[in-house]
């Protein structure tokens, strides 16, 4: 080997200060080669002492005479101190010191740099050797370096470094500084106790492993009782090492460690300032006292261990600490406990490692307990596959007085002030144990930076409890696929994580495996036992692109809890997303509280796959939600069993201010597809908006019932295809509804663009129910409210009551309760002031099945408007017509009026199956139908139609209006009945009853004080079907008058019997002007109607004709009876007829008082008759007759002005009433009609 000679004590200190300022320690190290010194060790005589230094080629022995001996302290002082590669310093004992005095060697070099290539020894033999176990300290303030071919041979401890001094003491109440710089002649026998630094820059100490199989320094293994000690204390420090990781357990596998205390105390320490690093504050390094601490560089695959049956600890304080592809080690063997600290690092800056470096603590296979890692940085980087790794294989657990498990060991990093960086595969901070139970991770810095599948984790194996991870920063972000996690691989509980932060921002997926999220995980992806609680307490909060915060997983066995609590508004996006799952047992809850939240693309989700509980959902914010382009909240159960499955989780939503929703897929859901409830919907919030299909839904697909929404909001918006739903698809319940109020002012609802609120059932569960309680309700744009039922469950009943308005206007708009099958739809009920229908609006009860159609109830403070095509409805119809549900009821009340216009719009009953038309009832001071609107009951099965009863004050049909009851089928027509308090005006419109197939016809009845025909109305009963197919009965009740101008009351049958039509008064009058009263069979042998005008107990006043006719005829059958039962029977041009075209024709039978007076309506003659003439020969001839007679002359307003006057008609009556011109100037005196009645007659 070639050897390279160095004079080390004629180097200058000029250059050397500027080699170490460099960081780059070459000192009497061979660059190319070995190392050879000459002289290699010289005394500076600063302690005098007898004898001389031994060399003996390469080796040195130097004898303890040629120290001072102070107590158990051995003191040597040194000029030059170097060993050569091969060569060995050996400190011994000479004979005049005892065997068993010496327990520290202290030895200061005050020339120069010391390099060591070969083996620093202490005799330790039994006959000249130290016993006791002595420590050696060295001490050179202008450096030291260890070369390829440094070991150490010492009994006890070993101590290098490159302080001033040796402080001696703890100066309470004395201490001696033991100084190299500058020298010093004071010893003392108190224990060393502190480095002393003068200067700012202490000179540097270096450390190369060059063997492959030994270690460059290593103290003897520790024990239970005796810890050795390896220190190296200086300014920069420099380690490298050639070889792979010592395990401390079985030989070196390829390399030794670098520097070694096995179960003993490893202490680097590098400062770079004036102060005293005190050793005495066990088991701490105090360096306090410095204003700066050095650079520690550890490489080239060195390792520092203090691994052992019983670990020892790893101490470092520095003010940067490097490490490339190196490690630091502190593991425990056996079944001896390792130190509560097994490594313990201050570093005042960074903290990196790169390049697979570690700093671990390991456990392995036996009952020893391993410590801690604790580590407080400046900042702390780990790269390329770099960790701070605490893994235990142990088969332990520490126990408390109870016996309870307690946690042992974990990984703390203190950064505060600081960042930490994880990167790379296999970066990271991790806490393993496959039996012991492990503290977990705790972390403290003003920013974490996690990238690119970096880690922080606490994992538990076999019967392992895995701690908690605690995280907290000024920012938290995770990239790339980079996780913090905490999970067991068994039935223990994994441990919580928990994280306060200013910001946290996690994105992004692996970059290797896209299905793996960056995030935060308290839960095994493979299998495992209940996961830890995840909290956070954050600033605020960002998860997109993938990244997940999760307790449980689709795999777990049992689910945790997620709670995050935020300062700032939260952001979900990208499919990023915050769960709680589990395979099988019951989920926690996830709890959100925070100013707003935001969920983009994302998922908010607590769901279970088996039997457990779905968990609760709680989301709490001062301001607003907004939910969007496919985000979701849900919560669900899934279970391929649909009869045994767990329930879902209840989803509680309050936002201080709104909460908006809007997208396809985009929405707030509860779900079961098993047997187990779906759980409810809460929301509380001022202002809710769904748009853009956006949902609201409980649903459940098996036999669990489906959960219930309940929203108390102050305003609710729905468009663009949005939607409220409740559903159930197999036997269990539907959930109900319920839209109220936030506070005590109700909500105002506004539905437009296809929006849909529902309740529904497809198997034989009933559908739930559909309560809104608001303000104002405005359903615009093809918006739906639909309960429905499509199997054998009964339909839900839609509420809602509206303090001010309910509005429905557009074509396939409305109010909807529908039956598909052999379930009975819902019943609607509507309480509002005022409920508008228009544009094509319904409001509509429908059974297509065997079910029956719901009921339709409104209760209207003020006012019914039906326009543009509007309809309230109740439909039945079947493919089948032998079956069918009944229609449901129509009843309506307005305590203000009923307006409805319009072609296609009005209030419709109908059948076309065997089930019975439902019954329309209305009742309200005003109605109006107009522009071709209708009230109308039909069925064209055999179902029966329904009933017409209004209840009117007035009632006013105009413009093609129509009431009217048909059948085309066999069921019967309806019956149409009207109660008017007031007028009954209809003016081109019509009141009917139609018969067209095999049913009669069903009747009309209207009572009315007064009611007017005109501009052709009809009033009519028909029938165009069957001889069997009978035509409806007119009932006409009068309290004064009753016109028919231009107009008809008629009934008509094709072939079966024409109706009947009977008009009765208490009084008043009945005048047809061009008006015509008919009943007609117009072939085969059905009989005419009969016609009966008044009664013999109450006859009409006056029945006036002129210009129209009174028909009963028929053509093969008997003509009908006509019956006129008048005070007054006035006729002029027209027609009194019951004839039959080839049958007997029926009778006419007038009783009047006063019949057909000249057959003409006409002026009073000016001529007066005498009255003496009149009166004399009236009673003379019944005088003649032997009968005795009496003369009562009385009348209204006086008597007449002679004997056979006449008396003025108290029935006089002028204008319109009995007009025979309504055209402009009838109110002319002219045009007045005066009837005048006889005197009274003599009577007996």
């Amino acid at each position: 080997m070639a050897r390279v000679w160095h004079n080390c004590g004629n180097r200058s200190v000029a250059l050397r200060a500027a080699v170490l300022a460099a960081g780059m320690l070459l000192g009497c190290t061979g660059v190319a080669g070995a190392f050879a010194c000459n002289p290699c060790i010289t005394l500076d005589n600063s302690i005098v002492g007898t004898g001389t230094l031994g060399v003996s080629g390469l080796n040195t022995t130097i004898p303890s005479s040629l120290g001072a001996l102070r107590g158990a302290n051995l003191f040597h002082s040194f000029a030059l101190f170097n060993v050569p590669t091969g060569g060995m310093a050996t400190f011994t004992r000479s004979t005049t010191t005892p065997q068993n005095t010496v327990s520290n060697i202290i030895a200061r070099v005050t020339g120069g740099q010391s390099t060591i290539d070969g083996v620093l020894a202490v005799n330790s033999t039994a006959l000249t050797g130290f016993l006791g176990n002595p420590s050696l300290y060295l001490i050179n303030p202008s450096g030291v370096i260890f070369g390829a071919n440094a070991r150490l041979s010492v009994p006890g401890s070993f101590h290098v470094s490159t302080a001033d001094y040796l402080r001696l003491g703890d100066c309470a109440p004395s201490c001696v500084q033991f100084s190299a710089r500058p020298v010093t002649p004071d010893v003392s026998s108190l224990a060393p106790a502190a480095f002393g630094f003068l200067g700012p820059t202490p000179a540097a100490v270096s450390i190369t492993q060059g063997v492959a199989t030994t270690a460059s320094l290593q103290v003897p293994t520790s024990s239970a009782t005796v810890t050795r000690v390896l220190s190296v204390v200086g300014g920069p420090i420099a380690i490298t090492g050639p070889g792979a990781l010592r395990d401390a357990v079985t030989p070196p596998q390829t390399n030794a460690s670098t520097v070694v205390a096995p179960r003993g105390r490893v202490q680097i320490v590098s400062v770079a300032s004036a102060g005293e690093a005190v050793m005495t504050a066990l088991p701490d390094i105090n360096v306090d006292s410095f204003t700066a601490l050095g650079r520690i560089d550890i490489s080239g695959r060195a390792v520092i261990d203090a691994s052992g049956a019983g670990s020892g600890t790893v101490l470092i304080r520095a003010g940067r600490l490097v490490m490339d592809n190196a490690s630091i080690l502190a593991n425990t063997m056996g079944n001896a406990a390792g130190a509560a600290r097994a490594v313990n690092l201050v570093v005042k800056g960074p903290m990196e490692l790169t390049n697979g470096a570690t700093v671990r603590a390991e456990t392995f296979g036996a009952a020893g307990l391993g410590g801690d890692i604790s580590a407080t940085v400046g900042s702390l980087s780990l790269t390329g596959g770099s960790n701070i790794s605490r893994t235990s294989q142990s088969f332990n657990f520490a126990v408390d007085a109870t016996g309870a498990p307690t946690p042992t060991g974990g990984v703390t990093v203190d950064a505060t002030g600081g960042t930490i960086t994880v990167s790379g595969t296999n970066s990271g901070l991790f806490s393993t144990t496959f039996s012991e139970y492990l503290s977990g991770v705790t972390v403290k810095a003003s920013s974490v930076a996690m990238s690119d599948r970096g880690t922080m984790s606490s994992v538990a194996q076999f019967d392992g409890l895995s701690g908690n991870i605690s995280v907290n920063t000024g920012t938290l972000t995770a990239t790339g696929g980079a996780t913090i996690f905490s999970s067991a691989l068994s039935d223990a509980s994994a441990g919580g994580i928990s994280v306060i932060a200013d910001s946290v921002s996690l994105s992004g997926r692996d970059p290797l495996n896209g299905s793996n999220s960056s995030g935060i995980f308290s839960g095994s992806r493979i299998i495992s036992g209940p996961p830890g609680a995840v909290s956070l307490n954050v600033g605020s909060l960002r998860v997109t692109d993938g990244a997940k915060i999760e307790s449980g997983s689709e795999v777990s066995l049992q689910g945790g809890s997620v709670t995050v609590v935020a300062r700032e508004p939260i952001v979900i996006s990208d499919g990023g997303g915050i769960t709680s799952q589990t395979a099988r047992q019951n989920v926690g809850p996830v709890t959100i509280s925070a100013p707003a939240l935001t969920i983009d693309n994302g998922l908010l989700k607590a769901s279970t796959r088996d039997s457990g509980k779905a968990g609760d959902i709680v989301v709490t914010l001062d301001k607003t939600l907004l939910v969007t382009n496919g985000g979701q909240i849900q919560s669900n159960t899934i279970n391929t069993n649909p009869t045994g499955g767990g329930a879902g989780g209840n989803v509680t939503i309050s936002a201080g201010e709104s909460v908006s929703l809007a997208g396809a897929a985009s929405g707030i859901f509860s779900t079961t597809d098993n047997g187990g409830n779906a759980g409810r919907i809460i929301a509380t919030t001022p202002s809710l908006t769904l748009s853009d299909g956006a949902k609201v839904s409980v649903n459940t697909t098996g036999g669990g019932a489906a959960g219930d929404i309940a929203l108390n909001v102050g305003n609710l918006t729905l468009g663009g295809g949005a939607r409220i739903d409740s559903g159930t698809q197999a036997g269990g319940r539907g959930g109900t509804v319920t839209i109220g109020p936030r506070d005590s002012v109700a909500p105002s609802l506004a539905m437009s663009d296809g929006a849909k609120i529902s309740v529904n059932t497809q198997g034989a569960g009933p559908a739930g129910d559909i309560t809104l309680d608001l303000s104002t309700l405005t359903v615009a744009g093809g918006a739906r409210i639909d309960s429905g039922t499509q199997a054998g469950g009964p339909g839900g009943t839609v509420r809602i009551n509206a303090g001010q308005s309910v509005s429905l206007a557009g074509a396939a708009s409305g109010v909807f309760s529908t039956a598909d099958s052999s379930g009975n739809a819902g019943t609607i009920t509507v309480t509002t002031p005022a409920l508008t229908l228009g544009d094509g609006a319904k409001m509509s009860v429908t059974t297509q099945g065997g079910g029956a159609a719901g009921d339709i109830v409104a209760t209207l403070g003020k006012t019914l408007s039906v326009t543009n095509g509007g309809q309230i409805q109740s439909n039945t119809t079947n493919i089948d017509p032998n079956s069918g549900g009944a229609g449901g009821n129509v009843t309506i009340t307005a305590n203000g009026s009923m307006a409805l216009a319009g072609a296609a719009s009005g209030i419709f009953s109908t059948t076309d199956n065997s089930g019975n038309a439902g019954r329309i009832t209305a009742t309200t001071p005003s109605l109006t139908l107009s522009d071709g609107a209708k009230i109308s009951v039909t069925t064209q099965g055999k179902g029966a139609a329904g009933d017409i009863e209004l209840k009117v004050g007035t009632l006013t049909l105009a413009g093609g209006a129509r009431i009217d009851s048909g059948t085309s089928g066999a069921g019967p027509g309806g019956q149409v009945t009207i109660t008017a308090a007031g007028p009954v005006k209809i003016a081109g419109a019509a009141v009917s009853s139609n018969a067209t197939a095999s049913g009669d016809g069903g009747n009309v009845t209207i009572k009315t004080p007064e009611m007017a025909l005109t501009e052709h109305a009809t009033i009519s009963a028909t029938s165009t079907g069957t001889p069997d197919a009978n035509a409806g009965n007119i009932a006409v009740v009068i309290g004064n008058s009753l016109r028919i101008q231009n107009s008809a009351i008629t009934t008509s049958a094709t072939t079966a019997d024409g109706g009947n039509i009977s008009i009765t008064t208490t009084g008043s009058q009945l005048y047809l002007l061009n008006g015509k009263i008919t009943t007609s069979v117009q072939s085969g042998l059905g009989q005419g109607g009969n016609i009966i005008i008044g009664s013999n107990g109450h006859p009409v006043e006056f029945v006036i004709l002129n210009g129209s006719e009174i028909r009963a005829d028929a053509f093969g059958g008997p003509g009908g009876n006509i019956d006129i039962f008048a005070g007054t029977f006035l006729t002029t041009s027209s027609i009194l007829s019951a004839s039959s075209a080839l049958g007997v024709p029926g009778t006419i039978g007038i009783q009047a008082g006063v019949t057909d007076v000249s057959s003409s309506v006409s002026q009073l003659p000016e001529s007066v008759l005498q009255a003496s003439t009149l009166l004399r020969a009236a009673c003379a001839t019944r005088l003649a007759g032997g009968q005795s007679s009496s003369l009562v002359v009385s009348g209204r307003e006086g008597l007449p002005a002679e004997p056979g006057g006449v008396l003025p008609s108290p029935l006089v009556t002028e204008g319109p009433s009995l007009s025979l011109d309504d055209s402009p100037g009838h109110d002319d005196p002219s045009n007045r009609i005066a009837l005048w009645v006889p005197a009274p007659r003599c009577l007996r």
